[in-house]
């Protein structure tokens, strides 16, 4: 009979936990990305390296986290490039973000206390009650017009036609911080559209400054009064 010590089994075990983390962490990214637009319980591979981008994941722990939740039945492969959240993964987040100490019976309380704690900046907020009023659990009052005019400054490198657009864009998303009935919808789609027109390791730094601006106005729901921007 094998008896491993418990010098083997403590790593392994504290390697079984790390992989749960980050499949709960990509899992309430996916929930809570879901509720700034309005329910889309879809995602795209840009969609997916957004969130290996914010959660710091490497891509070897990314497909690790995501193939975990799909064998779990909280995440669905429906194409080859498109996944949706399942269901089963929408309560799996709302009833262990309910009830963190009691865990489910696949994550357990110490998983969704850590990942609580280490990724509370990024995640934002969480929609409760009847009314999905947000419950923001992140500072707002970052700096976002700094953040707006270093993405005027990377659109600036782009040819002249791509330059228009990606402007055009970049004042949406202005236009949206400024207003006290902003849309999550609209400045996604705005800052997606923006990062699409890069390319090579200039996608990539477009892409953190976009995620830290939806990040900053993404909880905001539409009737929440403030402006951002000052002025």
């Amino acid at each position: 009979m094998y008896n491993a010590s418990n010098n083997t089994r403590r790593p392994m075990r504290d390697r079984i936990l790390k992989k749960k983390e980050q499949q709960y962490a990509l899992l309430r990214e996916m929930y809570i990305d879901s509720e700034e637009s309005d329910g889309a319980r879809g995602f795209s591979l840009e969609d997916l390296d957004r969130f290996k981008g914010k959660l710091g994941l490497t891509e070897r722990d990314f497909d690790s986290a995501l193939q975990g939740l799909i064998d779990n039945g909280f995440v669905e492969r429906i194409a080859a490039q498109f996944w949706e959240l399942h269901p089963d993964g929408v309560r799996e987040i709302e009833d262990t973000e309910a009830h963190p100490d009691e865990g489910s019976d696949y994550f357990e309380p110490s998983v969704i206390n850590n990942v609580t704690n280490n990724f509370s900046g990024p995640v934002g907020a969480i929609q409760t009650g009847d009314h999905n009023t947000a419950n923001v659990v992140q500072n707002l009052s970052g700096d976002v017009s700094g953040l707006l005019q270093q993405l005027r400054e990377h659109i600036s490198s782009l040819p002249a036609d791509k330059q228009a657009e990606a402007n055009e864009l970049a004042d949406g998303v202005e236009d949206q911080a400024k207003s006290p009935k902003r849309s999550a919808a609209m400045i996604k789609a705005a800052l997606a559209g923006i990062v699409a027109l890069f390319g090579g390791a200039s996608k990539e730094i477009v892409m953190k400054i976009a995620a830290e601006i939806g990040t900053k106005l993404g909880p905001i729901l539409a009737g929440q009064a403030g402006n951002l921007l000052g002025g």
